[in-house]
């Protein structure tokens, strides 16, 4: 699936979020995109990743994630969210992370989604979204 398929697909996800993501710079965007998706209901990412044809794996969520945030976090002097966003982001790519770490490739099945690492990488990201008021 190319990018421009990716951000069809997140427009139907969440309009809104879209948009005003489209509005912050691209480096910005791109990981609100991504953080809006970690935040979205364990339904919705299964869809998102049945569409991406990346079922029944969750590792997309995270490389999706780790493309985003390594490119952002390099660039903190050009960035618009606050240092509270940017320390839960910090714990989204820890949590992340220590998934990788461990040598339980049952924690990248989709079946996952409803363990205590998604679960709170779902939480932290809708508080990022909150905070920064999307």
């Amino acid at each position: 699936m190319d990018l421009n398929e990716q951000i069809l697909l997140f427009i139907n996800l969440d309009k809104t979020r879209f948009d005003y993501a489209t509005k912050m710079n691209l480096k910005d965007s791109q990981l609100i995109r991504v953080i809006t998706l970690l935040a979205s209901s364990i339904e919705e990412q299964r869809s998102y990743l049945i569409k991406l044809n990346a079922f029944p794996s969750t590792d997309e969520l995270a490389l999706e994630f780790d493309d985003a945030y390594q490119p952002w976090k390099s660039a903190l002097n050009q960035i618009s969210i606050s240092p509270e966003a940017l320390h839960k982001a910090e714990r989204i790519n820890t949590l992340l992370d220590s998934m990788s770490e461990g040598t339980n490739p049952a924690m990248w099945h989709v079946d996952s989604l409803n363990n205590s690492y998604w679960s709170e990488i779902r939480r932290i990201s809708g508080e990022i979204l909150r905070e920064i008021k999307l």
